[in-house]
């Protein structure tokens, strides 16, 4: 299991004659560690068909593997759930953090909190739980709350908190005084020199605008990880400055300091933003001698590098390298192609995409319609989107339609915008009325503004939007017949 033979391992574990529980633990934890969680969850119930009942241990690798199934796996994970309280488990703190791990995780924060405020000694592990399922689904004020919480309790915040704290003012990025709290308060307890307390400090302090302070905590490491650079160089890039984001991987580069795909990516996103062909050119090259074109987030970054410098068969040579082609990849294909006006490769990349059994989205139907508009056919775009939808089992989703519908009507094609609206298998949202009623504004119809105005009042008739668009609409009419 360790050295990750985790086929042969089930193998061996299948021609085993008697199965202890310590056997189907192990066997539970290999899957886990390998991220196998549906493997898990059947190992955990083959274990109990045999008739081995699960303990502690079992139970927590058993929930583990629930969270990281998410959403499938809250419903399993209610069962464990089930299973412990008969036991007379869930008071047992181990336990009961990871219930709230579970829960958190899978987005259940009631049920998580719950379980987290009938924990009788509750300690930072549990807090730690829940502050991390507030941090993986961007609560962040949540998080706030809890740094506020625990001390009341007694319980001291560790390192791992502080890094979920940080995380939380970097997402918030409004939050500078609580970021400079929790950096004085790092320091005192001696976290700075900590690479994961390094990193989300840089991390926060460039995501907040604080560019110094970012540079100034790089330079109190005497030996700074790829992680730290790597959060200084997005910081830099994400704020305009391109060229001292690519200072810092020439600075990597000269330490001979090791690094990961993340760095490899923002590098190739700056030089995608600061226009620098040649350099993503010399990343690509070692890349290339690293072997890790193939790496997804790799090569994804190395077709959107291409796509935005008009190279499409560049991005094409990168795209058939990959193994598997997931929707990034399509649609940073697509866009190159969208970009040099090559209607034919963008339509057939979306035949592609949904022949292997992906979805469009809201990107892919955009790119798709900037190709055809650019080239003044939004007509052929709404007919190409049809023919998806009825000749490849495509069913488009409220979102797909409001993107089409949206695109259309910034194209002047309000009349057909309206068409499509009321052709729709799904009744219209008011975000698609309100759409078209931007639309009419722009291009001044006030008939069809009326009856976008009107769907929108059988929705909401206290929507103060619809009423404001309505007026602009009336204003915008009324000046143009008087020019």
């Amino acid at each position: 299991m360790k050295c990750g033979l985790i086929k042969t391992a089930a193998e061996v574990f299948d021609r085993l004659v008697v199965r202890s529980e310590v056997a189907w633990t192990a066997l539970l934890m290999g899957y886990i560690d390998h991220e196998q969680a549906q493997q898990a969850l059947d190992c955990f119930d083959r274990m109990q068909y045999d008739g081995i009942l699960p303990d502690i241990v079992t139970f927590i690798c058993t929930l583990k593997a629930c969270g990281i199934i998410s959403i499938g796996g809250s419903v399993k994970g209610r069962i464990i759930h089930t299973q412990i309280v008969i036991k007379g488990l869930q008071i047992d703190c181990v336990i009961g953090s990871a219930l709230v791990s579970m829960y958190a995780k899978c987005g259940l924060f009631h049920e998580a909190e719950d379980v987290c405020h009938k924990l009788v000694d509750r300690d930072v592990v549990s807090w730690n739980a829940l502050i991390a399922g507030y941090a993986a689904h961007g609560q962040s004020e949540k998080i706030f709350f809890c740094l506020k919480c625990m001390p009341c309790e007694g319980i001291s915040p560790d390192l791992i908190t502080y890094v979920f704290g940080l995380k939380a003012c970097g997402n918030l990025q409004d939050n500078v005084e609580i970021l400079k709290i929790l950096h004085a308060k790092a320091v005192t307890k001696g976290f700075e020199a900590d690479p994961r307390i390094g990193s989300s400090l840089v991390d926060a302090y460039a995501k907040c605008g604080f560019l110094e302070e970012a540079q100034h905590v790089v330079g109190r490491f005497q030996v700074c990880e790829a992680v730290t650079w790597t959060a200084l160089m997005a910081g830099y890039s994400e704020h305009g400055y391109g060229g001292k984001a690519l200072d810092c991987l020439e600075k990597i580069q000269l330490s001979g300091i090791p690094f990961n795909e993340v760095t490899l990516v923002c590098s190739l996103k700056t030089c995608g933003s600061v226009g620098s062909l040649t350099k993503g050119r010399e990343i690509h090259a070692d890349i290339a001698r690293k072997g890790l074109e193939e790496v997804h987030i790799v090569g994804n970054a190395l077709i959107d590098l291409y796509s935005k410098f008009g190279l499409p068969m560049s991005a094409h040579t990168v795209f058939v390298k990959l193994q598997v082609h997931n929707l990034v990849s399509w649609n940073a294909l697509m866009a190159a192609f969208s970009q040099m006006g090559d209607i034919e490769n963008v339509s057939h990349c979306c035949y592609q995409l949904v022949m292997e059994g992906l979805e469009p989205d809201v990107v892919t139907f955009s790119i798709i319609f900037s190709a055809y508009s650019h080239a003044g056919l939004q007509n052929d775009a709404v007919i190409f989107f049809y023919t998806i939808v009825n000749n490849y089992s495509f069913l488009p989703s409220l979102e797909h339609y409001t993107c089409i519908i949206d695109l259309l009507g910034r194209a002047g094609q309000v009349k057909e915008a309206v068409m499509i609206a009321n052709m729709m298998p799904v009744q219209p949202g008011t975000l698609m009325w309100h759409s078209i009623l931007g639309a009419c504004q722009k291009w001044y119809n006030m008939e069809l503004g009326k009856f976008a105005f009107e769907h929108a009042q059988q929705l909401n008739e206290n929507d103060l939007g619809a009423y404001l668009c309505m007026a602009n609409i009336y204003s915008g009419y009324h000046v143009k017949r008087s020019s």
